[in-house]
């Protein structure tokens, strides 16, 4: 009844499927759609903490929403391209600040955006190793 391409990624097969599954089974499901997970200058200086970054704060007023969600996805609007940590034009987070969106309890983010480049196709490349190492789902964009 669907048919989808997923392009050479096994858990999106796999989660689309339990997905209808869970569906049919439950007859109801919540998805909850969030955009724009980024990173300005301020933001960043302010999660700082010594040689580290700690986002939790920044995610605690909605951790509960986005954790009672059967599927929560988010639009990752920035790249984990590395140092230097940078906000507007060229986008780049801290790791740490992935970690604080996998413990809000996001599980499947986008990644094909106007940002997705801020950091060239190294940017890029990095961003996806980092999702792959979280096992995070992500959709949008591939390194081929």
């Amino acid at each position: 009844m669907y048919k989808m391409c997923f392009r050479k990624r096994w858990w999106s097969s796999v989660l689309f499927c339990s997905l209808f599954t869970f569906c049919e089974a439950q007859q109801k499901i919540d998805l909850l759609f969030v955009g724009d997970l980024m990173q300005h200058d301020s933001q960043i200086a302010a999660a700082k903490n010594n040689n580290s970054y700690n986002y939790d704060e920044c995610f605690q007023y909605v951790k509960d929403e986005i954790s009672a969600a059967d599927v929560a996805i988010g639009n990752l609007e920035v790249t984990l391209g590395g140092k230097p940590y940078r906000g507007y034009p060229a986008f780049s987070a801290p790791d740490e600040y992935l970690q604080a969106i996998q413990r809000a309890g996001f599980d499947v983010l986008l990644t094909a955006n106007n940002h997705c480049l801020d950091r060239g196709k190294k940017g890029l490349l990095r961003t996806l190793k980092q999702l792959d190492k979280c096992q995070l789902p992500h959709l949008g964009t591939y390194s081929d």
